[in-house]
């Protein structure tokens, strides 16, 4: 294809998509309706992922065969959406993409699931990773058809399920069946175009202590539980941190908490701190603070981007006193080696010019009494 040919294909693309514009948006916002988050610890809700990924498999399918694609289904695992070309000798070019969605977050200005349009966006989980960037595949197939242009090689639509547990089943069910293709690019995010992409590592820390801690019989605070993040790879944006008083320190005790919070929240406009007591928690004679970190989410691989509500509530434990001191001392490890952002306190920071910095998230982090585990997802250049 000459540049005039090229130029005027240019041409006849731009004005189907104009023509075409709202049956593109009304394609996005279905596929955004469905349900698809993946990684459900609970039966129930592995059933709803697997029903909802299933309601999508069929409506790409159908979706597909109106663009005249061949469709291949791998045990409802993984699917190929196929435009054939018209050199079988060429290898296919493979366009990746996947239809599982991270679990959303409090404080959508527009319900997740609802594909809304609006302030000149469409809302939902998965626009950016990874629906609409494959309705734009879509898209773009629809309109190079419209517009009569015919590939030399097959264009293969490879659809997974399973991308943001960091499983690889549905991957190798494609490679097995011989769906591998030649070259291939990965529509997934926002971005534009990247030739380059960081490693990743997703470890766990657990600490465990058996030391006594301050009780309620003393005059500190007692330390129950604390809880944050779903996935590794997402900054959590919220903590509950669940400590215990005396009844007759409730006063004094909530007093010091709300100095704390106060403190901490004063200059961090992204960081929210609320407080709440329930005397009537356990039966005894004890008051429940229940202390609710706010931060702000973003995706594990741009932590600097939100504000990490576990590695918040971890200063705010600190300050309170509570637990064991073997406790305390993992804390502060956790602490120290969490922060910064770029690993450096675990001695792994490095910068490459193009893929730039390490960079490091606390995502998931649960403590009891006696015990607590965190998991850190780390993405490294070279």
């Amino acid at each position: 294809m000459n540049d005039q040919e090229l130029n005027s294909l240019l041409t006849r693309a731009r004005g189907i998509v104009a023509q075409q514009r709202d049956r593109y948006v009304t394609m996005l916002q279905e596929i955004l309706r469905f349900e698809t988050v993946s990684g459900a610890e609970t039966s129930e809700g592995q059933a709803r992922f697997r029903e909802e990924t299933d309601k999508t498999l069929d409506w790409l399918a159908r979706r597909t065969a109106d663009l005249k694609m061949v469709w291949r289904d791998y045990d409802r695992m993984a699917a190929v959406a196929e435009w054939t070309g018209t050199d079988a000798k060429r290898p296919a070019v493979g366009v990746a993409a996947h239809i599982d969605v991270v679990p959303v977050d409090d404080g959508w200005d527009h319900p997740p699931f609802s594909g809304a349009e609006a302030d000149g966006c469409i809302w939902g989980r998965g626009t950016q990773d990874d629906k609409g960037p494959l309705v734009t595949v879509m898209a773009a197939i629809d309109v190079l058809q419209a517009a009569g242009f015919q590939p030399a090689a097959s264009i293969r639509l490879l659809i997974g399920t399973q991308e943001e547990t960091g499983e690889w089943d549905d991957v190798n069910r494609l490679i097995e069946a011989g769906e591998a293709p030649g070259p291939v690019f990965t529509p997934d995010g926002e971005f534009p175009i990247i030739n380059g992409e960081k490693g990743m590592i997703t470890f766990e820390l657990v600490g465990n202590w058996n030391e006594d801690a301050p009780g309620a019989d003393n005059a500190g605070p007692r330390f129950v539980s604390l809880e944050s993040g779903r996935r590794a790879n997402m900054v959590p944006d919220t903590a509950i941190l669940v400590l215990a008083v005396r009844a007759d320190r409730t006063d004094d005790t909530f007093e010091r908490f709300d100095k704390i919070a106060e403190v901490m929240s004063r200059d961090i406009e992204e960081l929210e701190i609320e407080i709440e007591t329930d005397a009537e928690a356990d039966g005894s004679d004890e008051t429940r603070f229940i202390v609710t970190v706010r931060g702000k989410a973003a995706h594990g691989s741009l932590p600097h981007l939100g504000r990490n509500a576990a590695l918040d509530a971890l200063a705010f434990l600190r300050q309170t006193e509570a637990g064991a001191p073997a406790m305390q001392a993992w804390v502060d490890f956790l602490r120290d080696r969490a922060w910064p952002l770029d690993a450096s306190n675990l001695d792994l920071a490095c910068h490459h010019d193009h893929l730039k910095d390490t960079t490091l998230n606390l995502g998931i982090l649960k403590m009891s009494p006696t015990n607590g585990a965190a998991q850190i997802n780390i993405r490294f250049p070279i």
